[in-house]
């Protein structure tokens, strides 16, 4: 579950990326949080999984459910409204 996270995370966040590159300067607050955002949701996850996990006998992950999915999804919407934004407003 964890590499599925942290693979949806970054992959996302570089679709975004090329996308913030080739927006318009003025459209870009809603692609830039969401870049920051996957990106900062796939350090934590990275962390969790590869160094606290190890340090913790039968870990139970409930912060998977109350802040990575979140953020995910919020992460993952912001892209997509700042996507449609910046092609609607370049027309």
């Amino acid at each position: 579950m964890q590499g599925l996270i942290i693979l949806t995370a970054l992959a996302t966040a570089v679709a975004f990326s090329v996308a913030l590159a080739k927006s318009r300067p003025g459209r870009r607050g809603l692609l830039t949080f969401s870049v920051v955002g996957l990106v900062g949701v796939a350090g934590y996850e990275t962390y969790m999984f590869a160094i606290w996990e190890k340090t913790v006998h039968a870990p139970i992950r409930i912060d998977i459910l109350v802040l990575d999915l979140p953020l995910l999804m919020l992460g993952l919407m912001a892209g997509i409204v700042g996507i449609y934004r910046s092609r609607t407003s370049a027309r």
